[in-house]
């Protein structure tokens, strides 16, 4: 019993420690959030995580109907100078 009890433990932590990656910690990935602000070069949002504001630079073809308020995913690169680069911006369903 004891082992099974352990193997479960282990199984949460593991999902959670990578579910955590793929939202806040990697180079690379995805942020779910609303929208706070808009530009034509820039996104801000909510983060869902943290709750911190995190800015994506983005044409204005990927903000093209967005609004305040708005649940969205974005797809991010990390650039040379440690900004973000939005790669795909989508609605989100939370």
């Amino acid at each position: 019993m004891k082992k099974l009890i352990l193997g479960a433990t282990i199984v949460v932590l593991a999902y959670s420690s990578s579910a955590a990656l793929a939202c806040g910690g990697d180079t690379s990935g995805k942020h779910i959030g609303t929208v706070l602000k808009i530009s034509t070069t820039a996104i801000t949002i909510s983060d869902a995580e943290t709750s911190s504001p995190i800015t994506f630079l983005a044409s204005s073809k990927m903000t093209q109907g967005l609004s305040k308020s708005q649940a969205v995913v974005v797809d991010y690169e990390e650039n040379e100078d440690g900004g973000l680069n939005a790669t795909m911006i989508s609605p989100a369903a939370f």
